[in-house]
């Protein structure tokens, strides 16, 4: 089965980023082709800093749009402010890594060693800006109980060359897929990270130390300044106040802290149950959605195909 297929197939394109739409599908005990009739949120968005939906420049994306889909969030501030924001199918069920569980448990490491570090990654349609030969020395003059250095760059950087400072100091680099719509995405996150002791990223807002803390990792800030010169007006953050945490390099080990803030963002005790997902999933799944869903993606045929004769 091709990659593009599963892409293809989805109701929301955005459901096949980082595979959210396949760990939650999987966890159902459901076919990777059973249409979801919903919006899931894929990365972390820190609702609470927002004090309007009209704030938040996801609402557009994340905004459900036909009359039985249905958007799911993180926690429980997503979901009042979309509330309030006058959308009500919606419904705060837990971040998707937390139903890779059963995954992460078969490869939980004897010990774990070293930091796997996230530059703050760049999108097609802009650049991020970070010196990254300085941020390479930087990462080298860490304290010896910080090595080995492992960095994961976002796919479309490691395409824009931006491995090559790290690769020069002698740190292994790898990708969490080819590309972001890559299903295996999050699985192979887990793989990058649970061998590491820390985890670190020079982002203001990085959801992979969430995740990070979530699988046992100690996260801290690190690194040189960035910038999105090319960024639009929608994606600047225009937010009611500051991040809840922002893992300062010097609480790194406070584990309790962090683990505290990991879980409410992730909305760790909302997580359902596999009973609980597989109803919420058929649920949506309406008469009046398939009688759309259907002949939408019949016409998605011609243009796919055309795009994959080409190669892209």
């Amino acid at each position: 089965m091709g990659e593009w297929l599963p892409w293809m197939l989805e109701s929301w394109k955005n459901n096949n980023l980082y595979g959210v739409g396949r760990a939650l599908r999987e966890y159902a005990g459901l076919p990777w082709y059973y249409p979801l009739n919903l919006r899931i949120q894929h990365g972390v968005s820190l609702w609470s800093m927002f004090c309007s939906l009209h704030c938040s420049p996801e609402r557009e994306a994340y905004t459900p749009r036909g009359r039985d889909e249905m958007l799911l969030v993180m926690n429980e501030d997503g979901a009042r402010l979309f509330r309030e924001g006058g959308v009500r199918n919606v419904r705060a069920i837990g971040a998707p890594i937390l139903y890779l569980d059963d995954f992460i448990a078969t490869v939980r490491p004897a010990r774990r060693k070293g930091t796997l570090v996230f530059p703050h990654h760049s999108l097609m349609r802009f650049d991020t800006r970070t010196d990254y030969d300085v941020y390479a020395d930087e990462l080298a003059g860490l304290p010896a109980s910080f090595h080995p250095i492992k960095v994961c760059l976002y796919p479309v950087d490691m395409r824009r060359g931006r491995d090559r400072a790290f690769r020069e100091k002698g740190f292994e680099v790898v990708a969490n897929g080819s590309h972001p719509w890559d299903p295996a995405f999050m699985h192979n996150f887990v793989r990058n990270a649970m061998p590491c002791e820390f985890a670190a990223s020079n982002s203001e807002i990085s959801s992979t130390l969430y995740y990070a803390v979530y699988l046992g990792l100690k996260a801290f800030r690190f690194g040189p300044p960035c910038r999105d010169p090319n960024a639009s007006p929608a994606d600047s953050h225009v937010c009611s106040g500051p991040p809840p945490y922002e893992f300062p390099f010097e609480a790194r080990e406070d584990v309790a802290r962090q683990k505290a803030v990991a879980d409410a963002e992730l909305g760790v005790p909302l997580k359902l149950s596999r009973d609980e997902m597989r109803r919420l999933i058929a649920g949506a799944c309406t008469a009046r959605f398939l009688a759309g869903y259907i002949p939408r993606t019949i016409l998605r045929w011609p243009h796919t195909l055309f795009w994959r004769i080409l190669g892209h």
